[in-house]
C-alpha cells in the first residue's frame, strides 16, 4: 500500500485523520540531472508548484503539531490510568488482609535483622514504613500499636 494513499479515520466521527495534501508528480522529469535550464513556461510552472508545496508544508508542519499535542495529552492520560490502577489493585494485594499486627510483628522482626547503619537511615526506613499502615489502632489490650513498636524497635 502507497504510504500516502493511507486512509485512517476517526473511531467516533469518521473523518479523515491524514491530510488531503497529495505531492506532485514532476512536470520537468526531462530537466532533472541535467544542466538544461527551464524554458519561460516550465520556469512559471515550477515557481507556481514551489509555491503551493511551501504552502502545503506549512499545513502538514501545523497538523503534525496539534497530532502531537493529541498523542502527548493520550500519553499523559495513559499515565495516569496506569497509576490509578496500579494504587487500587494494590488496595486488592492479598498482603493488605493480613491482620496489623502480623504486619507489624514482620516488619519489626526484619528491622531488628538489619545492621544498624545509623539512627538516620532507620528513621527513614521507618518513616516511609509508617506512612503506609495506620499504626494508631489498637493492639492486643489497650497497648497502641505505634506504642509496642516503640518498645520493639531497635534503638
Amino acid at each position: 500500500m502507497d504510504q500516502f494513499n493511507l486512509k485512517i479515520f476517526c473511531k467516533n466521527c469518521g473523518i479523515s485523520l491524514l491530510s488531503h495534501i497529495s505531492v506532485p508528480s514532476s512536470l520537468t522529469l526531462h530537466l532533472h540531472r541535467t544542466c538544461q535550464a527551464p524554458n519561460a513556461s516550465e520556469s512559471k510552472m515550477l515557481r507556481d508548484v514551489l509555491l503551493q508545496a511551501g504552502s502545503d508544508l506549512a499545513q502538514l508542519d501545523s497538523e503534525i503539531d496539534q497530532v502531537q499535542a493529541v498523542l502527548e495529552a493520550l500519553r499523559q492520560k495513559r499515565e495516569a490510568l496506569l497509576k490509578f490502577t496500579a494504587e487500587h489493585n494494590a488496595i486488592l494485594a492479598p498482603i493488605c488482609r493480613l491482620p496489623l499486627e502480623l504486619l507489624t510483628d514482620i516488619f519489626v522482626r526484619c528491622l531488628s535483622s538489619l545492621p544498624c547503619r545509623g539512627e538516620r537511615v532507620n528513621a527513614k526506613r521507618w518513616q516511609r514504613f509508617s506512612s503506609l499502615i495506620d499504626l494508631s489502632g489498637p493492639l492486643e489490650g489497650s497497648q497502641s500499636m505505634s506504642a509496642s513498636l516503640k518498645d520493639l524497635s531497635p534503638r
